[in-house]
């Protein structure tokens, strides 16, 4: 069964239209899709290694600066929140080192903590505490480290010069003889000392992974940085990557933006723009389109769609025709139910689905076979 308030991966292999069973769930559930986000996005960083300290105080209740940021970005689902305040906001420091968020990831350093005593924020909402704490022992390095060289130059050599003396003889009726001339010249020393830094520079490819990256980008190793409508904004944060939609207005807050979701799919004569509990939105990069709907009384938010070829770590000799779904629902109410229908293109004939996230047996996020 979904859990409402937690954020799915749905794949639909050859699909018209099912109906999914969604049960409540603890708001725990909720929070453990932060790090398995983060980790995706930074696959390659080790900060995580920190656990909850990575955005969190030695009391959970409480966060760093690192998840100060994370909790003020009004970027909308994890995923964005994480790669604006590391990547979008590329000059972002949340702990005040001068080195960027971004920076200290690639680096496998803590964003959130330094060498000093750093404030700290209460996890509800974001306000500070009036209290600071220094970093807890055991999360590894705190900041980055800049080697620097320096070159000092011999000084130079002074040579003093011997007397010099001239002598003039007159005709012989007269003889003078001048007295010896002397003249020394002692040049002062000279000293210069040249300062050489050297900065080290870790490995150009950031994304070993993934042949077509080698920094993460905007959207991440694995996710192309692409803007297929040419709007300014790219697909990965873009709420109608095929459609043009610059100022991504949303009227009914459902993630889907208003310019995909141009028609009526449950024919109730209110556009699909105007309700929480339709969505309507292109998959298969265009191609296709697929309709989302629930009870009138819950609301649906987060919609996005992942193509398929963008996912490295889908189930073997599974087909999935019309990419995968993640999405939010809301209003069901702890202990109550409500339905999802998913409305296929004419023609698709599905046979099974599938759902990521953990089960009772296997608490990691996997793929497993959906059979509601």
């Amino acid at each position: 069964m979904l859990l409402p308030n937690y954020r799915q991966r749905i794949g639909i292999s050859l699909l018209t239209s099912l109906v999914l069973l969604l049960m409540a769930a603890s708001v725990a559930h909720a929070q453990g899709s932060y790090p398995t986000t983060w980790s995706g996005i930074y696959p390659n960083s080790t900060s995580d290694n920190a656990g909850c300290q990575l955005c969190h105080a030695a009391n959970t209740s409480n966060l760093n600066p690192y998840g100060k940021a994370l909790c003020d970005d009004p970027s909308g689902n994890i995923s964005n929140r994480i790669q604006a305040v590391a990547v979008v906001n590329a000059n972002s420091d949340a702990d005040s080192t001068g080195s960027s968020n971004l920076t200290e990831i690639n680096a496998n350093t803590q964003p959130g903590w330094t060498a000093v005593a750093v404030p700290t924020y209460a996890r509800g909402d974001c306000s500070p505490t009036g209290s600071t704490e220094p970093a807890p022992s055991g999360i590894g390095l705190l900041d980055p480290v800049v080697t620097t060289t320096t070159t000092t130059l011999p000084p130079t050599t002074t040579t003093t010069l011997p007397p010099a003396t001239t002598t003039t003889t007159l005709p012989p009726t007269t003889t003078t003889t001048l007295p010896p001339a002397t003249t020394t010249t002692t040049l002062p020393p000279t000293t210069t000392t040249t300062t050489t830094t050297t900065t080290t520079t870790l490995p150009t490819d950031l994304c070993p992974d993934d042949p077509n990256k080698t920094e993460p980008g905007v959207c991440g190793c694995g996710r192309s940085d692409a803007d297929t409508d040419s709007d300014g904004i790219e697909d990965c944060l873009d709420n109608a990557p095929y459609d043009s939609n610059p100022l991504q207005t949303d009227t009914d807050g459902d993630g889907v933006g208003d310019a995909a979701e141009i028609g009526d799919a449950n024919n109730d004569l209110t556009p699909d723009s105007q309700q929480s509990n339709v969505s309507s939105l292109f998959v298969n990069y265009g191609q296709d389109s697929v309709t989302l709907l629930t009870d009138a009384n819950n609301s649906l938010g987060n919609v996005v769609t992942l193509p398929t070829d963008e996912i490295a770590d889908l189930p073997a000799g599974v087909n999935f025709p019309f990419d995968l779904f993640e999405f939010t629902i809301t209003g069901a109410g702890a202990g109550n139910s409500t339905t999802v229908t998913i409305n296929l293109p004419d023609g698709a004939g599905p046979t099974t689905y599938w759902k990521y996230g953990p089960t009772p047996l296997d608490g990691t996020n996997h793929w497993y076979e959906f059979l509601f």
